[in-house]
């Protein structure tokens, strides 16, 4: 989305890959969303063991690779976000 004094309230959004996704966006308002139940990657070996290519680098974002793993919320250039009372359950 791109604009401006956005609200998005009490939404139900379930079933994606990225739930919100804005850009670019002045006063972004979130509250009381539920955005549980999305899709989320599989790791690529056992949780007691570690491999490289699971691992998330903050790093490499500025060319968006952390949204090939899924977001409940992603924003990038948003200037004056509110985000209160999104739920946090994980399914």
């Amino acid at each position: 989305m791109v604009g401006s004094n956005i609200r998005i309230v009490k939404a139900r959004i379930r079933g994606y890959k990225v739930g919100i996704l804005a850009r670019g966006t002045r006063r972004l308002t979130l509250r009381n969303n539920d955005l549980s139940n999305n899709w989320k990657p599989r790791l690529s070996v056992w949780w007691s063991t570690r491999a490289w290519i699971d691992w998330l680098s903050f790093h490499h974002n500025e060319r968006m690779s952390g949204l090939r793993f899924g977001a409940r919320i992603y924003l990038q250039d948003v200037k004056g976000a509110t985000c209160a009372g999104t739920a946090r359950q994980v399914a």
